[in-house]
């Protein structure tokens, strides 16, 4: 019998049955022609399947199906499993926390304390950094017929990258690298997307947990309420209010629409601030300051100048530190609040020539240590040879002096360029007030204080010498 027959079916059996192969050779079906097949012919089988050439796939025992037997059958091909995209960032899986507030932990010195509002609701990436990666198809296994002939698997199909702007596929075509900072985002129809710039439409609050932000700006259409932080690597703009106790900081430029109020509120700038107005809250700012209509209150840290002349332009209470100069309309208030002006006191600058003052007599008082150690194993060195141990200590000791010498020299070499700094931004640091001055103000330059007594106009405050020049416009 030859293969064709098989697949139209064969007489078999003394013309009891028929035997057929399925046209895809996956099976072999034994069938009555008349009457039904009984089980004293299971013993023919094997030689029937073997006169056949049916190599594979003989079923153990004969399996029912209809009115016939399924004799064999073969092994069915594993097609491949599609290849896939795996994730390389965790992406958000969506905002809040389902805790019952009643059983979250609040005690902050407890070792189980969590801060609940960290809730990741926006994922950061570096520049460079691998986003996502192609997991590849696979093959599939291979199947054999009846005839133990191969039978070919499908193979999985490779999925290709879905992705937006900020972001690129390498020259293999294996990963998705980010181009540059900022928040990773997934967007319509899964594509994935590094957004430089950011709006979140509402306040930081309870809804969206702390907020960090690594690309270029971020824009807060609210406000940032309090106690929660915003950290953000670029520019940031808050259109409504700083909230009491919020902390800020940012590695840009921040603009705040409305207010920054209370006493407990933190921010720090490194570039410019510009606001409506400062109550109570202590300001870092690493360039320049702006302010529409007043500062009250405050303690602010400026590196730069401090403007505060397009609304009210009233400064009063707390202390302003300027590296350079502060222009505003109104200082002080009637009510003769005191009022400290230092005007070209670089703060940062302040710190660092501080501390490298610090580090020279730290340093100076170690060299005199060791060089008084040094000086006391010389004397008994001169009475006899020292000791293992005695010489030990010697050779770790004659070690440090040139360590702590040079120190010394990197410190005072800090300080002599500090020093022309600092003197530069008091000689051309100036304190203007455009409209009035109230009494009770201080104005200091260097180390030059002025104390205002009595009520005055227009006027500019410089440094001549050692002393605060006073000029009435």
């Amino acid at each position: 019998m030859t293969r064709d027959d098989l697949f139209e079916g064969v007489a078999v059996l003394d013309g009891a049955a028929k035997l057929k192969v399925s046209k895809d050779a996956m099976e072999v079906l034994l069938s009555p022609i008349s009457g039904e097949l009984s089980l004293e012919i299971v013993d023919a089988l094997p030689e029937l399947l073997e006169n056949a050439g049916i190599e594979h796939g003989s079923l153990s025992a004969p399996e029912p199906i209809n009115r016939g037997w399924i004799l064999a059958r073969g092994t069915p091909p594993e097609n491949g499993k599609d290849g896939n995209i795996q994730f390389m960032v965790d992406l958000p899986e969506g905002a809040g926390d389902d805790e019952p507030a009643q059983d979250r932990e609040t005690d902050k010195t407890s070792p189980l304390y969590v801060d609940h509002r960290l809730l990741d609701t926006i994922v950061n990436v570096r520049k460079g950094q691998d986003l996502a990666k192609k997991v590849p198809p696979t093959l599939g296994q291979a199947g054999r017929n009846v005839f133990n002939e191969k039978v070919a698997a499908e193979p999985g199909k490779w999925i290709p990258f879905n992705f937006g702007e900020g972001v690129e596929i390498t020259d293999d075509d294996s990963l998705l690298v980010a181009i540059r900072d900022g928040k990773l985002e997934m967007q319509h129809g899964g594509k994935l997307s590094v957004l430089a710039e950011y709006v979140i439409n509402g306040s930081v609050d309870e809804s969206t947990g702390h907020i960090t932000f690594w690309g270029h700006s971020l824009t807060i259409t609210g406000s940032v309420q309090s106690g929660f932080k915003v950290d953000a690597k670029g520019d940031l703009i808050i259109e409504n209010n700083i909230d009491d106790g919020a902390k800020i900081c940012v590695g840009g430029d921040l603009k705040v629409g409305g207010i920054i109020s209370a006493r407990i509120t933190e921010i720090k700038v490194m570039g410019n601030l510009t606001c409506s107005a400062i109550e109570y809250a202590k300001i870092s700012v690493n360039e320049n300051l702006e302010v529409d209509d007043y500062i009250l209150d405050a303690h602010c840290e400026v590196r730069g100048h401090v403007m505060a002349v397009r609304g009210k332009g009233l400064v009063a209470g707390g202390a302003i530190f300027i590296g350079r100069s502060l222009t505003a309309n109104v200082l002080g208030t009637q009510a003769h609040v005191r009022t400290e002006i230092h005007a070209g006191h670089d703060p940062i600058l302040r710190r660092k020539y501080e501390e490298a003052l610090r580090e020279i007599k730290i340093s100076t008082q170690k060299l005199a240590e060791v060089e008084n150690g040094l000086n006391k194993l010389k004397a008994l060195e001169k009475k006899g040879p020292l000791d293992r141990k005695k010489a030990f200590i010697r050779d770790r000791l004659q070690s440090i002096p040139p360590t702590l010498k040079q120190e010394i020299d990197r410190n005072r070499s800090l300080i002599a360029d500090m020093e022309v700094h600092l003197l530069d931004r008091m000689q051309n640091s100036t304190v203007q007030i455009l409209q009035h001055v109230y009494p009770n103000t201080v104005i200091a330059i260097d180390n030059a204080f002025l104390e205002l007594g009595e009520d005055s106009g227009k006027v500019r405050f410089s440094l001549k010498g050692s002393k605060i020049h006073v000029t009435y416009l």
